[in-house]
């Protein structure tokens, strides 16, 4: 599985020879693993069950629970998709769904936190930094405030240097589950920082941790060579579309009074 192998090769230099020898273990037997108590599955290793919890951390997890969820996570993400039928108008019917989802209050509220704050910043899990790097870079053109940081060195300097009870944060994430996103999640609580989620429309950990949640339908591709799932960015960045859209109406820079409306999505609009 691509999925583990990624998060293996990130992590190689933190990881013993026995270390291997689990994470070889899990990957013969990825399809049963995800129902294993951490006793079971050191039973199956010959390690003790410190071991496996030390191995989890290592990988960036919070403990063997997490580290378990994500191997499901993606196991049934990639099930779905290889099961399901993916239709030719799948962006339009999302995007639909998506815009059926979002209301116009929530989206008022979003801006009202952006205006309030002294610093903005755009957090994005994975692909979704493009969205949120391109998103900071239109609202620079209008105000400087906002910041896109890019890798997780840039993210550690904001907390220390940047990152207040006068900031707002807004955390993309398609599962609500990247383990990064919910470490700065939990440390923008800790400092007192607003924070907003924009994810997929599942119970996920990020939602509980942040003001206010926006939600959006994806379809997952299955993509075979490499036993992985794709997810198109656009329902997201619909969503910060409308954000900043209400944001400029409010500063009288757009007049766009039906543009902003929430209306119905036609198959000719894509």
């Amino acid at each position: 599985m691509k999925y583990l192998s990624k998060l293996i090769k990130e992590n190689e230099e933190k990881l013993s020879t026995t270390d291997y020898k689990i994470l070889n273990f899990v990957l013969e037997n990825v399809e049963k693993v995800d129902t294993f108590s951490i006793n079971t599955l050191a039973d199956h290793c010959f390690v003790s069950h410190a071991t496996i919890l030390r191995l989890a951390k290592k990988l960036g997890f919070s403990g063997y629970s997490e580290f378990k969820s994500y191997i499901k996570f993606n196991k049934t993400t990639i099930d779905e998709a290889r099961s399901g039928e993916i239709s030719r108008s799948f962006l339009i019917e999302d995007l639909k769904k998506t815009s059926d989802l979002l209301k116009e209050q929530s989206v008022s509220q979003a801006v009202e936190a952006i205006e309030k704050a002294d610093r903005v910043y755009l957090i994005g899990s994975w692909l979704l930094k493009s969205s949120a790097y391109f998103t900071a870079m239109r609202f620079n053109y209008y105000d400087s405030k906002f910041i896109s940081p890019q890798n997780e060195e840039e993210v550690e300097i904001a907390f220390l240097n940047g990152i207040s009870n006068n900031t707002l944060i807004i955390f993309l994430s398609f599962s609500g589950e990247s383990k990064n996103i919910i470490k700065y999640a939990k440390k923008a609580q800790q400092v007192g920082a607003t924070a907003i989620s924009i994810t997929s429309i599942t119970k996920n950990s990020l939602s509980k941790l942040c003001a206010l949640n926006f939600w959006a339908y994806y379809s997952v591709i299955y993509e075979p060579k490499n036993n992985e799932c794709i997810a198109s960015n656009l329902m997201i960045d619909y969503i910060l579309e409308k954000i900043f859209l209400r944001y400029l109406h409010n500063h009288e820079i757009l007049n766009t009074t039906t543009s902003i409306e929430t209306s119905e999505v036609h198959d000719d609009m894509l």
